[in-house]
């Protein structure tokens, strides 16, 4: 009979942009007069957890003194995360009501607001594994429930063990306790998952890197939004391109080169070049492209290309003749 896989998926950086609690000290200490300098220290203490440089469980502490935060603050956290769901994992929703039961969020962040917005996506209240804060009679958070094994170092393992689930075991995570999950063997494989922030520590250990979740379903044969992922989409930029259209199609999610001219070794393997005005193409270097599907001109297209190739090849031409600026992400 064959293992039931289950997904084991992080919250924070992962199935949403952002680190909830840096996002909480945001607003709970909007008014404070040293709140930059008490943001940057929440930020470090964020980023030297998930790098491996400091025990989980001193940087939770520290960052939940830190806070002053209320169950108000939290109510605004919820609202703002809710829009900060990561576009991959927005889009695959279907997947989640399909696999209810193979899915688990589990993370060092907490349930007051991590399950409002994983809920939305289909994911059950008793997948969900997180801390829990401790709050006075007035709303107050104070504290956090140091017995949850996910409070301590190592939580993330310590809770696989307790639970000890049947089936193939799937991580995806950005941070240091995600991959201990692949380290301490507790699970078949670990996926850096790199959409919003790519840890090089934690990105040179996975068994694969997967800058969307539309690349973890595609390599898993699994039902997604869309059939093939576009970080796999190889985008040439040439020449001056400006920066408002690179970052459009970054944000997009293609994979982006930019350069100052077409270089041989992307030849066979380009899918989309955008041309600064006054850039043109190699005939011969053309005909090689048997990938390339879409060129964009910033400006007029006339003189620059070999448009007889370009349709023989079913290569979709866009072009910017009057070079307007409000098209510089056409």
């Amino acid at each position: 009979m064959k293992q039931k896989n289950i997904y084991i998926i992080d919250f924070d950086s992962t199935f949403t942009q952002v680190e909830a609690l840096d996002e909480l000290a945001r607003i709970s200490l909007k008014k404070h007069p040293e709140k930059e300098a008490i943001f940057k220290k929440i930020e470090d203490l964020t980023n030297l957890a998930m790098e491996g440089k400091l025990s989980f469980s001193e940087s939770l502490a520290q960052r939940v003194k830190l806070l002053e935060a209320s169950e108000d603050h939290l109510k605004q956290l919820i609202t703002r995360l809710k829009k900060k769901v990561s576009r991959s994992f927005s889009r695959n929703a279907a997947f989640f009501k399909k696999h209810a039961d193979q899915v688990l969020i589990v993370s060092g962040g907490f349930k007051e607001f991590i399950t409002p917005v994983v809920s939305q996506y289909h994911i059950k209240k008793e997948n969900i594994y997180a801390n829990t804060f401790v709050t006075t009679g007035d709303g107050k958070i104070i504290d956090y429930d140091h017995a949850n094994p996910l409070s301590e170092e190592g939580g993330k393992v310590k809770l696989m063990q307790h639970l000890n689930l049947e089936g193939d075991l799937y991580g995806i995570g950005d941070g240091y306790s995600d991959f201990q999950l692949r380290e301490s063997g507790m699970i078949k494989k670990f996926y850096a998952f790199t959409e919003n922030i790519s840890r090089e520590s934690i990105v040179s250990r996975a068994d694969h890197i997967t800058p969307s979740f539309d690349e973890f379903l595609y390599v898993n044969n699994l039902p997604r939004a869309i059939s093939y992922p576009k970080n796999r989409i190889l985008c040439l930029a040439i020449g001056d391109v400006p920066e408002e259209s690179l970052a459009l199609l970054k944000k997009d999610g293609l994979s982006i080169r930019h350069k100052t001219s077409f270089e041989d070794k992307y030849v066979k393997d380009v899918h989309m070049i955008l041309l600064a005005k006054g850039e043109k193409i190699d005939p011969e270097k053309l005909k090689m492209a048997l990938k390339l599907k879409t060129i964009g001109y910033l400006g007029g297209i006339a003189g620059k290309l070999d448009l007889q190739t370009c349709t023989a090849m079913g290569i979709v031409i866009f072009e910017d003749p009057k070079n307007n600026p409000r098209n510089a992400n056409f």
